[in-house]
């Protein structure tokens, strides 16, 4: 488990990808386990590049460089994301 895994963060930078040392570690975690835990309750920024880098840590072969295919990410069931949203207050 991984928790605040919003943490884990990588960018391109031209042809170079800069991880940052927990994003290093989860790779690590995540090339080693059958299953991992990713928490954060920080939603998505709208860094697609960065957000694309997070999704490798889940599944580097069903997310591989290039766009995101929104499709996957969409998904009712998704084997990748749970979402809960806040209720409304009322």
């Amino acid at each position: 488990m991984i928790d605040e895994a919003h943490k884990c963060s990588a960018r391109t930078a031209g042809k170079e990808v800069r991880r940052t040392r927990r994003y290093q570690l989860a790779e690590r975690i995540t090339a080693q386990a059958n299953n991992v835990l990713m928490l954060t309750a920080t939603p998505h920024q709208g860094d697609e590049d960065q957000f694309e880098h997070f999704l490798r840590l889940l599944d580097p072969d069903q997310f591989v460089g290039g766009e995101i295919n929104k499709r996957i990410i969409s998904m009712d069931h998704s084997p990748w994301f749970l979402r809960r949203m806040k209720e409304s207050g009322g």
